[in-house]
């Protein structure tokens, strides 16, 4: 079996190939909120920051998040109650509020090709509604 698969199909700088791998190394899956504000789709992990405002970020679909999906509390400091609510599906199968009010708590989720939410991990102790 040859692995010339494995190479790309030409070594040119202006190549499709090399086009597409660096879109691929260079897209960000990370979006930082500081304001209240909309979720862009296909985000996988989303930061909220900001110590003495709360953010309220709205996710429209949980379908376009599949997969592993985390939500942190990036704040330096600060105790504001900020949010991240989804508008369909929910994030263990009742809940659709995440509330992070405090800095570094973070929660996990896997969402399933239906849009199904199961907790993967709460660290510090979001709190769901």
């Amino acid at each position: 079996m040859s692995d010339s698969y494995l190479a790309p199909p030409t070594t040119e700088p202006n190549s499709t190939w090399f086009h597409n791998l660096y879109k691929f190394i260079t897209r960000s899956k990370t979006e930082l909120l500081t304001a209240s504000g909309s979720v862009k789709e296909k985000t996988e992990a989303l930061e909220l920051n900001h110590a003495s405002v709360v953010i309220a970020a709205t996710i429209s679909n949980s379908l376009n998040h599949a997969g592993l999906f985390i939500v942190k509390n990036t704040s330096a400091s600060g105790v504001v109650a900020h949010t991240c609510t989804l508008t369909a599906g929910t994030w263990d199968g009742t809940n659709t509020i995440a509330t992070l009010n405090a800095p570094n708590e973070a929660l996990c989720v896997y969402f399933d090709s239906s849009g199904n939410g199961t907790i993967i991990e709460n660290i510090g102790a979001v709190a769901l509604s």
